[in-house]
This record gives structure tokens, C-alpha cells and sequence, in this order.
């Protein structure tokens, strides 16, 4: 599990509601790649209207796009909800490859 956004190619995690975000856009360097046609990923998107990167732990401010010492995508969740105090929101995004 990594951080693909914000990134050190779009370090600004402040969105204006209902605006749209490409990961990555044009200008990183860097793509997502997936190995297999039996592949299962999913993206965890995690929204407030705080600013809850200073409250997070440490374990989760790791530089971008490298592994988190996390065991699953519900503990991210879990703490985002916990230090948001219930004022966050989330969705996820499943993805299977298919070839």
C-alpha cells in the first residue's frame, strides 16, 4: 500500500468540492503499473473539509509512492476517521485486471 496522492508531483492535497484530480497527471513521472491479468487492487479516496496530514501518525506522513507500514486499506480508513473525528468521508475504487 502506497500514497499515490497528494505526491511530490502534485503536493497540493486541497481540492475544491466536485473538482476532478488525474493520478498522475501529465507531469509526473511516474505510473501505475499493474503485473497480472489476475491482479486485485483498490483505491482508498479519503475527503474532509479539515486538514487532518498534521494529525496523522507517522507511520503514514512516509515520502509518497512508497510502501506504508500498514496491514490493510480499513486501517488507513480507520485512523483517517478516528484523527477526522468522524468528519471525513471515503470511497473506494476496486480494480481487476483484465487481459
Amino acid at each position: 500500500m502506497v500514497r499515490i496522492f497528494p505526491n511530490r508531483f502534485q503536493p497540493n492535497a486541497l481540492l475544491a468540492g466536485g473538482s476532478k484530480v488525474r493520478v498522475p497527471d501529465e507531469a509526473a513521472e511516474f505510473e501505475m503499473v499493474m503485473e497480472g491479468p489476475t491482479d486485485r487492487e483498490e483505491v482508498l479516496c479519503v475527503a474532509s473539509e479539515l486538514e487532518l496530514g498534521l494529525k496523522l501518525p507517522e507511520h503514514l506522513k512516509a515520502t509518497d509512492l512508497t510502501p506504508l507500514r500498514v496491514t490493510s486499506l480499513d486501517e488507513i480508513a480507520q485512523i483517517f476517521r478516528r484523527v477526522g473525528r468522524g468528519q471525513v468521508v471515503e470511497a473506494r475504487l476496486p480494480i481487476r485486471v483484465v487481459r
